[in-house]
């Protein structure tokens, strides 16, 4: 979006979910969440072990990148994943940080967010009756 706006600045953007307020005005929560590690339940009784690892491994990185500058932040990542505009680069990443977690946790209200949103373009998700607390769980999370 950062480089859309520059090239087009006379552009009206509808909806914008690359920020944490337009993400929370399309998406109705905050953080929305787009950034999950997932995996299914027999995948995670067999290895529950690696789960907390990952899920620790997510936290610890959620945590750095709050606790980091977009400079930080840009300076360690690959060049290859780097824009050309530096400025670009750095307004997009201050723009991402606090659409992450900061807990690593998923809430019930993000899981609904996440079932509407699939709706949408999911005819089997617009019509089922889904327990959206089997979909997710923060076990491995809070698990030390």
């Amino acid at each position: 979006m950062v480089v859309l706006r520059k090239r087009h600045p006379r552009l009206t953007v509808l909806a914008d979910a690359s920020t944490a307020a337009g993400a929370r005005d399309i998406f109705g929560v905050d953080p929305y969440p787009s950034h999950v590690l997932c995996a299914r339940p027999e995948w995670l009784e067999r290895n529950p072990d690696v789960a907390r690892k990952l899920a620790r491994a997510m936290k610890r990185t959620l945590t750095w990148t709050h606790g980091h500058s977009a400079e930080e932040i840009r300076q360690l990542m690959p060049e290859h994943l780097r824009m050309e505009d530096a400025e670009a680069d750095l307004e997009s990443i201050r723009s991402a940080i606090p659409m992450f977690s900061t807990d690593g946790l998923m809430s019930a209200e993000g899981a609904e967010a996440v079932r509407r949103v699939l709706a949408v373009s999911n005819e089997k998700f617009r019509n089922s009756r889904i327990d959206l607390r089997d979909t997710y769980t923060n076990k491995f999370v809070q698990d030390r």
